[in-house]
């Protein structure tokens, strides 16, 4: 008898299955190197590539962007911990991506 066992919807045990931890894409947001990473990014990659308006840029609006930004930032420096966190960054932006494509293909489980 199942009495004793929680349920889970499908939805969880294939974020589970899949390894998509949705927890690990918000915490990118709180790390205060990435403002200094996500103004390397407006100082020398958007002169070049101006993918994002600025003046409607909202920082707080999209973490997932602000995060791909903050890696494409890193690579503007030469420190061993930025580049570091460069490639952890660019994998938390694998995942979210990852996420959001599953969220979006997969219909309410």
């Amino acid at each position: 008898s199942g009495l004793g066992r929680t349920t889970r919807r499908p939805k969880e045990m294939l974020l589970e299955i899949y390894n998509i931890d949705t927890t690990t894409i918000a915490s990118y947001g709180a790390q205060p190197q990435l403002d200094n990473y996500l103004s390397s990014y407006w100082q020398y990659f958007h002169p070049l590539f101006p993918i994002v308006h600025r003046p409607t840029f909202d920082h707080t609006d999209d973490n997932l962007l602000r995060i791909a930004m903050a890696a494409i930032g890193t690579q503007y420096h030469d420190s061993p911990e930025a580049r570091s966190k460069g490639s952890e960054l660019n994998e938390a932006c694998r995942k979210g991506i990852d996420l959001v494509s599953f969220l979006v293909l997969i219909p309410r489980l």
